[in-house]
């Protein structure tokens, strides 16, 4: 409720702390890495609209002058627009995988208590970008399976947030792990990244599906978790250092 403008908290009778209109304050801190993901992802576009414009002309040897061809301008200008984008995009992907992999292993190694909540979270921010930009450069190869696979994604990220492991199951490393399959699917069918990558997305992916099943995961412990985190960074290392063919890309996009 809300008396004399000022909200009325109440203790939550399930453990969660304290309430704001029915909802626990940790329901609602753990959402919102999800809400400022989006955030950052609408920014990002916002970047990228702001680019700067060139002049596009040429010397036209009959006048002898300098002139443009509107036409052909706004075509040039939109694909450089387009390629602008998608450079930014894949390295700003890759950049954020490799940050929020280094902010998770900060946080459960150095960090105890809130501060541990706190980088987790800015960790998982990360990925919630991470998952909205890789959902658009893997539109091209197929809308479907790339939004099923971001879906998947933040369905994990969320029970990542709110800590949820269901009878000892890690659901979100495993999600995870149904997203990277879906990740080397795409990659193995497009036309714009080396389908090595796409291999080494799906291992990833089988190495977290192993935490399905906790006795399984805890017998390949620890070598799931190397195999998994290096074939997976290699594919996020790979776009922040060379991106995608921006030409096929093009062509699998039009």
């Amino acid at each position: 409720m809300i008396e004399n403008g000022r909200t009325n908290r109440e203790p939550d009778p399930r453990g969660g702390g304290v309430q704001w209109l029915g909802v626990s304050k940790t329901t609602l801190f753990s959402l919102l890495p999800l809400c400022a993901g989006g955030g950052l992802f609408f920014a990002i576009e916002l970047r990228i609209s702001g680019l700067p414009t060139r002049r596009c002309e040429f010397f036209d040897p009959v006048m002898g002058v300098n002139v443009s061809n509107e036409q052909e301008c706004v075509l040039a200008e939109d694909l450089r627009m387009k390629n602008a984008s998608l450079r930014f995009r894949a390295r700003v992907a890759g950049g954020f995988y490799l940050f929020s992999l280094v902010t998770a292993a900060a946080g459960e190694t150095l960090f105890h208590g809130w501060l541990n909540y706190a980088v987790g979270y800015i960790a998982i921010l990360g990925m919630v970008a991470v998952t909205l930009l890789l959902f658009t450069i893997f539109k091209p190869v197929n809308r479907s399976v790339a939004l099923l696979a971001a879906s998947i994604n933040l369905v994990g990220l969320v029970f990542e947030a709110l800590r949820l492991n269901p009878r000892a199951v890690d659901i979100a490393l495993v999600l995870a792990g149904v997203s990277c399959l879906l990740a080397g699917y795409l990659i193995f069918k497009s036309t714009f990244l080396p389908r090595n990558l796409g291999a080494l997305m799906a291992l990833a992916g089988l190495c977290w599906i192993t935490y399905l099943l906790p006795p399984l995961a805890d017998y390949l412990s620890p070598w799931n978790v190397a195999v998994g985190v290096l074939a997976e960074a290699s594919f996020y290392l790979w776009l922040l250092v060379k991106g995608v063919n921006e030409q096929r890309w093009n062509e699998q996009a039009g």
